[in-house]
C-alpha cells in the first residue's frame, strides 16, 4: 500500500478480530502512521444488512421527532422537492406534498442551496 507521499509503506502491526484484520502501516519515506481495516465478505454483509434495518426504521419514524432518528432523505425526495421549490410553492405545501415536516423542508432547501443544487 502506499502513502500519501507516494512511497511505498510497510505493516507494523497486524491483528485479527471478529472477521476484520486490523493493520497498521508505516510510510517508508516520511514515517507516516496509519491504519487499514479489511472486512470480510461476511462482516460487509452483515454491515449492509445492518444499513437496511437502520433506513427501514428511518421510514417507519421520520414523522416523530421523539424518536431522535435521523431522517434521511432520498434522491427521489430531493428531486421532487427541487421541482416543487422551483414552481414558488410555499415550504407548508411542499411539506405536506413530500411527507415530512416543514422544519425538515426548510433545512433541506437550505442544504441544498449551500451545495448549489438550488439557485
Amino acid at each position: 500500500m502506499k502513502c500519501r507521499c507516494n512511497a511505498e509503506s510497510k505493516v507494523i502491526d497486524s491483528r485479527e478480530r471478529e472477521g476484520r484484520i486490523k493493520r497498521r502501516r508505516e510510510c517508508l519515506e516520511c514515517g507516516t502512521r496509519w491504519s487499514t481495516i479489511e472486512v470480510s465478505e461476511s462482516m460487509l454483509d452483515y454491515y449492509e444488512r445492518q444499513m437496511k434495518r437502520l433506513k427501514e426504521y428511518e421510514q417507519k419514524f421520520s414523522g416523530s421527532r421523539k424518536t431522535g432518528w435521523i431522517s434521511l432523505w432520498t434522491t427521489s425526495e430531493d428531486e421532487k422537492l427541487i421541482m416543487l421549490y422551483k414552481e414558488m410553492i410555499p415550504y407548508r405545501k411542499i411539506a405536506e406534498n413530500i411527507g415530512r415536516s416543514y422544519k425538515s423542508v426548510e433545512m433541506r432547501i437550505l442544504k441544498l442551496r449551500k451545495e448549489r443544487k438550488i439557485v
